[in-house]
């Protein structure tokens, strides 16, 4: 597995201690002058063990807050301002190093692999990745001739919410679609705070397979999100049609139902405008790369409904979609 380099400036820390928000950053004209746009992600970080991704939110001024300590800065110098609790500097510390694309960009792998030597090669890089606590996209093509139907979505897989990586890639090989998976890992813990970018913040620019994606054509059909959430069961969400998401909402509940028996209750509930997690923005990949914009469900599954009916769940999405084609969709034999 090659990487393929980063771009990395030397940058001056305006700190921010009182911001709430700890995922946003403002940049100097400087740094808008090398090619960096709002709503771009960029990595910050003081070494490679220290680092984070970041939004970038607005371009500073450049007479911006002549209150804040800009020693040993000058007019030239590459700025940031950010709350810097997320990737550990304290009010001391002035320098850090921004980099970008935000992914880790492997050299383009030939056209014509096998199936066994690209599932080989993924092993390959995900074990890779693992070791070195990074950050990929991986964008893989199943489909019929039409290549209209599913894409299916894990856009904070690895360390950042468990098991969504692993569903989307179990459903990638056992029905013609279109699959993307972002994978983050930390040694020690900790790949949530690194890596997760909300998901109606993702950029094309900083994304590359994303922003491939983006232009496929012809748009899919049909398109799901998986997520994890801390607690409250299964959560459907995007902007898909209510009759759609009460299809998905039946089988779901008659799937995890064969499997829990006398166990506790799981809720599966559709969400609502006022559900945090509601996946209702267009600005969500799950809807914006459906062909109407309003075709996508978004799956936001708790960590016990994760863990223990990961499977079942899998399952109900594949009886979901055989009821959308005529094609043959293949039950996998771990299911």
């Amino acid at each position: 597995m090659n990487h393929v380099a980063k771009k990395f400036w030397r940058v001056h820390v305006l700190h921010r201690a009182q911001w709430n928000d700890h995922y946003h950053v403002n940049i100097s004209q400087s740094l808008h002058n090398h090619g960096l746009e709002v709503g771009d992600q960029v990595r910050i970080g003081t070494n490679h063990d220290n680092l984070a991704l970041f939004t970038i939110q607005s371009i500073l001024e450049e007479d911006h807050d002549s209150t804040m300590d800009k020693t040993s800065c000058d007019h030239h110098h590459h700025r940031v301002q950010l709350n810097g609790k997320r990737i550990g500097l304290d009010q001391d510390q002035k320098d850090c190093e921004l980099s970008g694309p935000s992914v880790v960009m492997l050299k383009q792998q030939p056209q014509q692999q096998s199936k066994k030597d690209k599932e080989e090669e993924e092993e390959f890089c995900d074990q890779s990745i693992k070791e070195q606590s990074e950050f990929v996209e991986q964008l893989n093509q199943r489909e019929e001739k039409s290549g209209k139907e599913f894409l299916f979505l894990a856009l904070h897989g690895g360390d950042m919410e468990a098991f969504t990586a692993q569903q989307v890639e179990l459903l990638g090989n056992s029905i013609p679609c279109t699959t993307y998976v972002c994978k983050g890992y930390r040694k020690g813990g900790g790949a949530f705070n690194r890596w997760h970018i909300t998901s109606s913040e993702l950029s094309i620019r900083s994304f590359p397979k994303l922003n491939e994606l983006a232009n496929h054509q012809p748009k899919h059909e049909y398109c799901i999100s998986f997520h994890g959430m801390s607690k409250g069961g299964i959560l459907i969400g995007g902007l898909a049609s209510s009759m759609e998401k009460e299809l998905l909402q039946s089988i779901l509940l008659q799937e995890i139902e064969k499997k829990n028996q006398n166990d506790d209750k799981v809720i599966v509930r559709i969400a609502e405008s006022h559900d945090l997690y509601n996946g209702m923005s267009v600005k969500n990949p799950v809807n914006w790369l459906t062909e109407s914009g309003t075709g996508g469900i978004q799956l936001e599954q708790d960590r016990t409904v994760r863990s223990k009916y990961w499977k079942e769940i899998v399952k109900s999405v594949i009886v979901y979609c055989s009821n959308k084609k005529t094609s043959t969709i293949i039950m996998h034999p771990v299911l």
